[in-house]
């Protein structure tokens, strides 16, 4: 597109300014309306401009002769003799409407941010002559358009005069007034027949007839007409604003956009990373009408790189070479690779500091050397002992490992980031000077390093080189302002010192002057901070939902839960929200991961294992992965629930990797080839990883490409593939020192640097990244989540084996460099932002939680105080961060109460009553729905199989003995033989193959010790009095007779006997856990109904209550407890102090009363307020409790 500029007018209504000036010269915001005009123009690709002349057009002339804009041709339509008007320009200038670009024509004193581009698109795709640009304004002269917004007509409606493109016409129509600016197809000049000096209006109209002729109605962009000195004024206002509104990389944008294309050849633009590329090309490119030529463009890193020749170095590779270094220097004396890798991530960051900050290598780390052998020297003079030796050794061998470092990764090639930046500082010249660029645009620089700084400098002196920084009032010019020094301020300051750059672009006032909405969110959990995100972009309150938009993670582990907490649409509307996730998935969070993790430390396992057995839970938590099921087809998938049920039904802990293949092998013979692979023999850690190439290569085989979710687990695969790769190439010749452990840590080490890129569009959609992937970006709206105290910024820096007095001594980088990095990295984003969100957790749970950032405090207490346009609110919210535990009611409806009638049939026991009186809602789920838990293999003796194993044992040692009395000597011969009877039950209720592992072995001991010593307690007794055994394990039943009908109950009783000494019968019940007296003791019989503490009291009550009513007993019996684990209290007798009433009478009006609750349907089943009932809950994931 060409442009045609209408500067020939007189400017009659900006007198005095045009008495001495033409109106295309006259100041606008410091700057003439012309230069501006074709500063903009150049800016969106125009090439070819003509600009018409008439008052004072030798000023005109002169100024264009005098700005030599680059890579443009501007040209001068005179017309000094006669002013032509806008339709005898047309003609005059006919020769330049040739060729095949369009032609944008445009008023000279009218200033807007027309979108040309889009103008141009809809021109071209409506195949038009000529297309208006209007508007809506207030005006007495304006456009007539019909419905299609096609020219019919023109009016003054402050003389009611009207010119018609065919008469008048009735047709429904719309007026518009004229913006000014319009384009025109190359043919529209020779399709007019008007002479001389003539206004075009009418020729609009009279082409109208037969060619399109069309409106291209703006009025979202800003728009003024500059011709009188108020809307000047109005103008100049407009565009101090919108300077001081501008981002930083459109400025950047604007500046290169002037360079020529001859230039832009040999121009780099240097920026702080990656993503900040992308949106400086997207500032590039915006409006243009033409294909923009765009300067190359690297990231300090890889510009780092390209100059240097070297090759970033992979982590692993550092570590084995570093390792063969160690070796040589240490020899017979160096440890393992196991522990060498220990440390060596520590040697490495601590080498990258000193060269990445230039400091004397062979100084700093003998200063190291010589203060730990201070630390280490013994004050009384004794010798130093060999570990304290070797320690000193270790640290005096660094500089040495040091120094053969260096010249192994120069042989190789390859090194760390502070090697590489360290190598081009030394050997400046003679690699800058090969590089093939003349201008250089450095640009987002803050806080450099000594070597960036020595290498950028050096460009900046020797080379044409334009310096760009992102900087503000408040944190640079502090003192102006009467503030306390700003850490945010403490690097760029430095930089602009060291560079001697006292003016510099670009330095704002924004954050002391700009209008912003700050809202200071304090929230109760770090999962409620991204809900409470989520919420905000529901309501979009803020407009929250376009690409002016940022959520910025201080904690990026929050990245995952706030994927799934982001709504898809707004709410009360359809329309859709789009993200964009710059951070990726971390492949640390994958299924894939968990999925290898899993087997490698199954494993590992099997290595220690000295009875080579695989555990069989985790054998099942491999089975059922959802990585393995995804990749297995529906008979696959039902043969590795029958090997799992295997397990479960047999109650296997441990097998043998043998046995399990040869299970397979039985019941799964399609997974012969997986099971082969997963249960290899683990030899070393390279077998193993060949292993893991296998499986992936197989399950990437077996997996379904057209599922749409199997695409990120497609992806998954290709990347731990990458890893095994990667870990076979750098670790050959090195799987000798590597054992399984290590291996794993290793490779999970390496699985953390990758990310699985989420689709999203880049320049769209709300942004979602980490804080370090802002620089250089700005966005209207931020909500920022974890501004807490050590988190933003972080608590502390990596480990290190250079002390804090060393490192400030030789300027290597200490915390609070760091922290002063993110301050400046927070600030500068708030400095173009409008409405800002910062939320943090006040809880008190965890690391650097419950305190607010200091930035945010900042902000408070003196931003906020320094701006009054800054609008500060705080909100203190309880957000429940975990799922929401409501509340669970369940009426009593028809089925139910059928559902109870059946109950009342078949029975309640003891526990089930109990049950209903703990927790109504458990009653529902395990008596009436009937939920039972899902089968797991019991691992070790659970508390109720130890139970069962106990009173089956005794049963049969007292069975003997029913309607006798027990005898001393054949309690004694049970003693001899008792591991027959455990071994017995044990097989019974437990599988005898993992008696003698781990746990299980001890319980097998407890057991055997506990019925010894209660055989032995019970000798004791039976040397002074005798006891008949009237029955055991005995299932007693009656059916009571209530409002609510008959009702079941039941109950096994342990035992019924009666000792001579008092001769009173006794129910007796063994408990294998502790049991006190006063737990069997409540103080009113009502306490047995209404407090939970008397479950165990309850149940004898009940079990004297079945007796006596099902054998028809009217005596007073006895009921109570012997507790396995209280011995020294013998029986102990249920009671009630001072109790004078008919206990049984009692006891059946108050299980009447329990049962009108239970049988009651106006009363709901509900969850208990005692949460430590739900603890061993199996409901409790239904509770969320």
């Amino acid at each position: 597109m060409k442009a045609f500029i209408l500067a020939a007018g007189l400017g009659s209504r900006l007198k005095p300014l045009t008495d001495e000036l033409p109106k295309a010269l006259v100041d606008v915001g410091g700057m003439s309306i012309l230069e501006r005009l074709i500063n903009r123009l150049i800016g969106i690709g125009v090439t070819d401009i003509l600009i018409n002349v008439h008052h004072h057009s030798d000023l005109i002339k002169s100024f264009i002769e005098e700005n030599k804009w680059p890579n443009i041709n501007i040209s001068i339509s005179d017309e000094s003799g006669q002013l032509l008007d806008t339709g005898g320009a047309i003609v005059h200038a006919k020769d330049f409407f040739t060729g095949s670009e369009n032609i944008l024509i445009h008023n000279v004193d009218i200033l807007s941010d027309i979108n040309f581009q889009l103008l141009e698109k809809f021109h071209n795709n409506n195949n038009n002559l000529v297309t208006l640009c209007v508007r809506d304004r207030n005006t007495s002269r304006k456009l007539i358009f019909n419905l299609e917004n096609q020219l019919i007509g023109w009016t003054n409606t402050s003389t009611n005069q009207f010119k018609w493109v065919n008469n008048s016409t009735t047709e429904f129509h719309r007026t518009l007034a004229y913006s000014g600016i319009y384009i025109a197809s190359p043919e529209f000049a020779s399709k007019i027949t008007a002479k001389g000096k003539f206004s075009i209006i009418d020729t609009w109209l009279e082409l109208a007839k037969k060619e399109k002729i069309f409106a291209y109605e703006d009025n979202d962009s800003n728009w003024f007409d500059l011709g009188s000195i108020d809307r000047i004024e109005k103008a100049t206002k407009f565009l101090k604003e919108k300077e001081s509104s501008e981002k930083f990389l459109e400025k950047v944008a604007a500046d290169i956009s002037q360079i020529s294309r001859k230039e832009l050849l040999n121009t780099l633009v240097i920026l702080p990373n990656k993503r900040s590329i992308v949106f400086l090309k997207k500032h590039l490119c915006s409006g243009r009408v033409k294909s923009v030529w765009l300067p190359e463009m690297l990231s300090i890193d890889e510009f780092m790189q390209k100059v240097s020749g070297f090759t970033l170095a992979d982590p692993l590779k550092l570590f084995f070479n570093l390792f063969h270094i160690y070796k040589e220097i240490f020899g017979s004396n160096a440890r393992s690779f196991s522990d060498f890798i220990s440390w060596a991530p520590m040697i490495i960051r601590d080498f990258n500091d000193i060269d990445l900050h230039l400091a004397n290598a062979e100084e700093v780390l003998k200063h190291i050397s010589e203060a730990r052998a201070i630390k280490e020297w013994n004050l009384d003079g004794s010798q130093l002992t060999e570990m304290q030796l070797a320690y000193i050794k270790f640290y005096q061998a660094l500089f040495p490992m040091y120094e053969q470092f260096h010249l192994k990764m120069k042989s190789e090639n390859i090194a760390y980031a502070g090697f590489i930046y360290r190598y081009i500082s030394d050997n400046l010249e003679t690699l800058i000077d090969q590089l093939k660029w003349k201008n250089y645009f450095l640009a987002g620089f803050s806080a450099l390093s000594k070597s960036e700084e020595k290498i950028f400098g050096y460009i900046k002196d020797n080379r044409n080189t334009k310096i760009f920084l992102d900087a503000d009032e408040y944190y640079v010019n502090e003192k102006d302002y009467d503030l306390a020094t700003q850490e945010a301020g403490k690097n760029i300051k430095q930089l602009i010192e060291n560079w001697k750059l006292p003016e510099f672009k670009y330095l704002t006032n924004r954050l002391i002057s700009s209008t912003k909405k700050i809202n200071l969110y304090a929230v109760q959990s770090p999962l409620s901070q991204v809900k409470l995100a989520a919420s905000l972009i529901l309501k979009n309150e803020e407009n929250y939902t376009d690409s002016e938009t940022a959520i910025v993670l201080a904690d990026e582990n929050l990245l995952i839960p706030l994927i799934n907490s982001l709504p898809d649409k707004q709410a009360n509307s359809n329309k859709s929200i789009n993200y964009n996730v710059t951070l990726g998935y971390p492949l640390t969070y994958s299924p894939l991961k968990g999925f290898i993790y899993d087997w490698l430390h199954l494993l590992i396992e099997y290595r220690q294992d000295g009875n080579k057995q695989f555990r069989s839970r985790n054998l099942i938590k491999i089975f059922f992965s959802n990585v393995l099921i995804s990749c297995l087809d529906r008979q696959q998938q039902s043969e590795i629930k029958t090997v799992s049920n295997y397990f479960i039904t047999n109650n296997i802990s441990f097998i043998e990797r043998t046995e399990l293949l040869k299970l397979f092998k039985t019941n799964a013979e399609s997974l012969n080839i997986i099971a082969e692979i997963i249960f290899s023999k683990p030899t070393n850690s390279e077998s193993v990883n060949r292993s893991i190439i296998e499986i992936l290569l197989l399950l990437d085989e077996k997996l379904d490409e057209n599922s749409p979710k199997n695409i990120i687990l497609k992806e998954q695969i290709n990347l731990f593939l990458g890893i095994s790769k990667r870990f076979e190439l750098n670790a050959t010749g090195n799987f000798e020192n590597i054992d399984l452990q290590t291996f794993s840590n290793l490779y999970f080490q390496l699985a953390s640097n990758y990310s699985i890129n989420l689709k999203g569009e880049p320049l769209s959609g709300i942004q979602i990244m980490g804080m370090l992937e802002t620089r250089a970006l700005d966005f209207k709206n931020l909500i920022i989540i974890s501004a807490n105290e050590g988190i933003l910024p972080k608590a502390a820096m990596p480990d290190s084996f250079i002390p804090f007095d060393i490192r400030r001594n030789y300027g290597l980088p200490l915390p609070q460099d760091k922290n002063s990095v993110m301050a400046y990295h927070f600030f500068r984003l708030l400095q173009y932002s409008q409405n800002v969100a910062l939320i943090y957790d006040e809880s008190s749970e965890g690391l650097g939680v419950g305190e607010p950032s200091r930035f945010i405090r900042q902000i408070e207490l003196e931003l906020s105080k320094l701006n009054e346009n800054i609008d500060l609110k705080k909100h203190l919210l309880n957000i429940e961060g975990n799922v929401s535990a409501s509340e669970i009611i369940i009426n009593k409806n028809d089925k139910i109460m059928l559902l109870l009638d059946e109950k009342a049939k078949k029975g309640y026991s003891p526990s089930a009553l109990n049950t209903f009186i703990y927790c109504s809602l458990k009653f529902y789920f395990q008596y009436i729905l009937k939920i039972k838990k899902e089968e797991e293999i019991e691992v070790s003796v659970e508390s109720n199989t130890f139970g069962s194993i106990i009173h089956d044992a005794l049963e049969e040692i007292y069975k003997p003995y029913v309607g006798k009395t027990i005898q001393i000597d054949g309690l004694k011969q049970i003693l001899k033989n008792l591991d027959v009877i455990l071994l017995k039950y044990f097989e019974k209720h437990y599988n005898t193959k993992n008696i003698m592992f781990c746990q299980n072995y001890l319980i097998w001991k407890v057991s055997k010790q506990y019925i010894e010593n209660f055989i032995k307690s019970e000798i004791s007794v039976l040397k002074n009095d005798t006891i008949e055994i009237i029955g055991l394990e005995q299932n007693k039943s009656y059916v009571l007779s209530t409002d609510n009908g008959d009702i079941n109950l039941h109950g096994i009783i342990d035992r019924v006997d009666r000792p001579s000494s008092s001769g009173i019968q006794r129910i007796v019940d063994y408990k294998t856990g502790k049991v006190e007296q006063t737990n069997i003791t409540p103080k009113t019989i009502e306490d047995l109904i209404e407090k939970t503490d008397y479950a165990k009291a309850f149940q004898v009550l009940f079990y004297k209550f079945v007796y006596q009513k099902s054998e028809g007993i009217n005596t007073d019996l006895e009921s109570g407890i012997i507790s396995l684990r209280n011995l020294r209290s013998g029986f102990m007798k249920f009671g009630i102090k001072d109790y004078e009433g008919d206990i049984i009478t009692d006891f059946g009006n108050l299980l009447s009363t329990l049962f009108a609750e239970i049988y009651n349907r106006d009363s709901s089943f509900k969850q208990t307020e005692d949460t430590k009932v739900c603890e061993y809950c199996d409901f409790k994931n239904i509770c969320k409790r």
